[in-house]
């Protein structure tokens, strides 16, 4: 920009880039613990921003978890395809009712997974129809009056099997149903960009139910299959302080919690709407789905773990630092775990309801590499309370490097 001599105008040149109407996106994430399981979870997405000529946005992933041990004594895997079409419009509400800049969008998602376990084999399909919209300030909502899945369970082990006819709560979350219902997230944040480099704080809010309306008709079953009577919520606080030179340090915080109650129809919620802890964005020392319930040890029945709960309580704390260039390290704090509404089996002397004493803890070094429109990091969490160690729950430090007591995640993005 530059001023004309001996005039009031002002010479402007403003030169624009075009963003790229399709691409590709490519995640991984990858963990292992000291008792050698591996976690790797790659996914791969494309979209399109204007896939009619309308600005109707196309997205397209392709995602697999697959877990194993070196000597393939377990194995877990699991394959998904899913797309989403968003229009940018709001069907079934005239445009002239919306009275802002930030028209909401129309969004129709839908999905299928297969899981293959050595204790079973199921797949899940899934369908949901609502609105997304934002009004440009840190407010952004999700709501969906439509939400359909469906979940079959093939060839069940003989073993699995005889554990589901002793435990009642696992024999109502490992079955065949359908659900429809409804729900919503509702997301605050006074800084929305992708990677803030300043403090901010954020809110999270979800809930769905299910069932109510096939329960309000009389039925027991929907195309031959028992549907889910449930509610589940959860919320999420969050904030960041940034400090020192250039903002290269930051203190980040984060109290997480849900539960979800299953009634009427339904003896618990079913297993993909249960809560669980561990994993590159949970509780650090553990892998996902090995901590809990409450008390309880790993279940022997899972090859691979497969720890789940009706409620959930997590609390974080992360210390930011620069390094050089553009690395990063980090020091953090983790503690909790989820439990069940009832106990899980009540000859077991391990208890899975809620008990202060059974919060777990975790601490850990962290190493990232700030890319600016990506961050790539990796954590190594070591426990510190494993409240299945009834005995004995505190681990020494000599402890924290021997087997069973860390684990190492490779993520993208913060975990919080």
């Amino acid at each position: 920009m530059t001023a004309v001599p001996d005039t009031n105008l002002v010479e402007c040149n403003i030169n624009l880039t075009s963003a790229g109407i399709q691409g590709y996106k490519v995640n991984l994430e990858a963990s292992t613990n000291s008792s050698g399981l591996i976690g790797i979870s790659p996914q791969l997405s494309y979209y399109h921003k204007n896939i009619f000529h309308g600005g109707e946005w196309l997205n397209l992933s392709f995602m697999g978890i697959f877990q194993f041990t070196p000597d393939k004594s377990a194995h877990s895997n699991e394959l998904g395809i899913s797309a989403g079409l968003s229009l940018p419009r709001f069907w079934g509400v005239s445009l002239d009712r919306i009275k802002r800049a930030s028209i909401p969008r129309t969004e129709i998602n839908t999905s299928f997974t297969f899981q293959d376990r050595p204790e079973y084999k199921r797949h899940y399909t899934s369908l949901t129809f609502g609105y997304a919209g934002n009004n440009g300030k840190g407010i952004s909502y999700k709501i969906s009056p439509l939400q359909v899945n469906v979940v079959k369970l093939l060839n069940i082990s003989d073993e699995f099997l005889a554990e589901l006819e002793r435990n009642p709560f696992m024999a109502y979350s490992y079955k065949d149903h359908f659900d429809l219902g409804i729900g919503g997230t509702i997301y605050l944040t006074d800084n929305a960009s992708v990677n803030p480099k300043t403090s901010y704080k954020y809110l999270k809010y979800s809930m769905d139910f299910a069932g109510n309306l096939f329960k309000l008709c009389g039925l027991e079953k929907v195309f031959g299959l028992p549907y889910s009577q449930y509610v589940r919520a959860d919320l999420t606080l969050g904030k960041t302080w940034r400090f020192g030179r250039n903002n290269g340090q930051a203190i980040a915080t984060r109290l997480t919690g849900g539960a979800g109650y299953a009634y009427g129809n339904s003896g618990a919620m079913p297993f993909e709407k249960q809560f669980y802890a561990g994993g590159a964005n949970s509780m650090r020392g553990w892998l996902n789905r090995t901590l809990g319930p409450g008390f309880s040890p790993m279940q022997e029945v899972f090859s691979i773990p497969s720890q789940t709960g009706d409620l959930k309580m997590e609390a974080n704390v992360e210390y930011r630092f620069d390094l050089f260039w553009k690395f990063a390290g980090a020091l953090f704090l983790d503690a909790g775990n989820v439990w069940t509404l009832k106990e899980m089996n009540a000859d077991s002397i391990y208890k899975t309801t809620f008990d202060p004493s059974s919060i777990a803890a975790d601490w850990g070094l962290g190493l990232r590499c700030d890319m600016n429109v990506i961050v790539i990091r990796i954590d190594m969490g070591m426990k510190i309370y494993e409240p299945s160690r009834l005995d004995n729950p505190w681990l020494q430090p000599y402890q924290w490097l021997r087997k069973d007591g860390f684990a190492i995640h490779f993520g993208v993005g913060y975990p919080f």
